[in-house]
């Protein structure tokens, strides 16, 4: 058994409070899930209840996004503090210690451009950390796949889990505006430096020749490329530096990199086995925009079966979009094939 203790909890989720929590070794992670997201709904009343809940086959649940919208769903701001608690709990039982530390400093960062706002004299309704969604879908207890969503600006998790054992995480996106804090109390904070750090330490290995196959463009993209309502098309084929035409040095920095995304959970030995056992040397590191930090840049990592973007261009480039697809099994859809064809079969031999 190993002790989880949960920081003092953001104004996102209950301000002041501490939430211990047990995860039992080897316990699967949807079965962790399972139990944390029933002890949620149990708390909910029965309006809450309705808000909450989707059938696992309704579209909502294939509508991700990261603007500050309020998204279907019961909101943060609409539970009491034990039920927020609970919301906690329910993070930490797939979350990593470092996917759940970012996830709750981007919440805190809403407090941060509040101030930003007031300190211009504007009101911004939109920054609010409690305006951030959890929407189950599915029955937890059923047989079939189920899932849950936490979305906001910034954040959204799409957890699915169809053969009660694995959680499936994608698609993934973490953002921070500011990237870093550069005034107030907070000044320094960075909600996803890795991200950043290691990104421009792999770019300054590379030699003239490299850079010219990693660099495709001089202008970074706007945003992400496959965004909201976007498919895997939008990237085409892996484009860049191969993981063949690098050396040592850069193909563990390249792995690194890659392990910030995939460490966010906390069992993220799943989701790296799948990416090593389709092909290592297929993953190719690509770069577009400027080659030093406070102008935009973008990067990529892309293999045969998953894409890692990240985009610095908004704010002076201190504004970062982050995204982990797998480009066959967002929501589950490979897992949920799988597992409907081996019910069937199932079903036929009897």
């Amino acid at each position: 058994m190993k002790t989880v203790l949960i920081c003092t909890l953001s104004a996102a989720f209950a301000a002041g409070a501490l939430v211990p929590f047990r995860r039992s070794d080897g316990e699967p992670a949807a079965v962790r899930m399972q139990r944390e997201v029933e002890a949620l709904l149990a708390s909910f009343d029965e309006a809450q209840r309705a808000k909450a809940t989707f059938p696992f086959a309704d579209a909502e649940r294939r509508q991700w996004h990261f603007v500050p919208n309020v998204y279907p769903g019961v909101q943060l701001n609409e539970l009491s503090v034990a039920q927020k608690c609970l919301v906690h709990r329910l993070l930490i039982s797939v979350l990593s210690a470092s996917g759940y530390h970012k996830t709750t400093t981007i919440v805190r960062l809403e407090d941060t451009l509040r101030d930003i706002a007031e300190a211009a004299g504007r009101k911004d309704p939109r920054r609010d950390p409690g305006r951030y969604s959890i929407a189950v879908f599915g029955e937890p207890s059923g047989d079939g796949g189920w899932g849950v969503r936490l979305q906001g600006h910034h954040v959204s998790w799409n957890f699915t889990t169809v053969d009660r054992e694995t959680v499936l995480a994608t698609p993934a996106f973490l953002g921070a505006n500011p990237a870093e804090v550069r005034t107030g109390m907070h000044a320094g904070l960075r909600a996803l430096p890795e991200e950043e750090d290691l990104g421009f330490e792999l770019l300054g290995t590379l030699s003239e020749t490299q850079k010219k196959t990693a660099r495709l463009a001089d202008t970074a993209p706007p945003d992400v490329v496959w965004g909201p309502g976007k498919t895997r098309e939008s990237l085409g084929a892996p484009r860049g530096l191969a993981w063949t035409a690098m050396d040592e040095r850069q193909r563990e920095l390249l792995w690194r990199l890659i392990r910030v995304y995939l460490q966010n959970l906390e069992d993220w030995e799943t989701a790296a086995t799948k990416l090593l056992d389709a092909g290592r040397n297929e993953i190719h590191f690509a770069w577009m925009g400027a080659t030093e930090r406070g102008a935009g840049h973008y990067y990529r990592i892309q293999g045969p079966t998953f894409a890692i973007e990240y985009d610095n261009t908004q704010n002076g480039a201190n504004h970062v979009h982050t995204v982990w697809h797998d480009l066959t099994n967002d929501f589950g859809v490979d897992a949920l094939r799988a597992h409907y064809e081996q019910h069937h079969r199932s079903e036929a031999g009897k």
